[in-house]
């Protein structure tokens, strides 16, 4: 399901149970206070545009990133996302100047910690305060981020 820009995404619960079922947003979108469960092999969500904000959402477990974000200039915060053990990444950044602040990557009860919970592939984004339930909690590799503190691996 694709959104046009300028949208309000809110206070919606979504349930998927197939393959590429996600929802891709353009520029200038909220995504707030939604609930997100995708059960097969989909992202929930996909930022291809710029300056959306994406706040306050809880995506449940599940066998693909969560959110992934393909634009510039995107505010990540205060979103939880449940893993399950997963070995990718929960967040996938592949552009710059996006903002991740107080997300949770939080594994369900009884459940393991993600393998991996951001994973950055360009430069130039900055996060904080995020608390990363992932056995790599922060993947940078060959990328310069801002890392203003605060994270908390578990």
């Amino acid at each position: 399901m694709g959104l046009p820009p300028g949208s309000t995404l809110e206070r919606n619960t979504f349930r998927c149970a197939s393959p590429d079922c996600g929802v891709e947003i353009g520029d200038d979108t909220r995504v707030v206070d939604n609930v997100w469960r995708n059960y097969e092999d989909s992202e929930a969500l996909v930022v291809t545009g710029n300056g959306n904000l994406i706040e306050r959402n809880t995506f449940g477990a599940s066998d693909r990133t969560s959110v992934e974000v393909r634009g510039r200039g995107n505010l990540l915060r205060a979103n939880t996302f449940n893993v399950d053990g997963f070995s990718g990444p929960v967040i996938e950044i592949a552009n710059g100047a996006n903002v991740l602040e107080a997300n949770v990557v939080l594994p369900t009860p009884d459940g393991d910690r993600a393998g991996v919970g951001i994973r950055f592939t360009a430069d130039g984004n900055a996060f904080g305060n995020n608390r990363l339930g992932a056995l790599v909690p922060v993947d940078v590799g060959a990328t310069v981020q801002t890392d203003w503190g605060g994270n908390v691996p578990f």
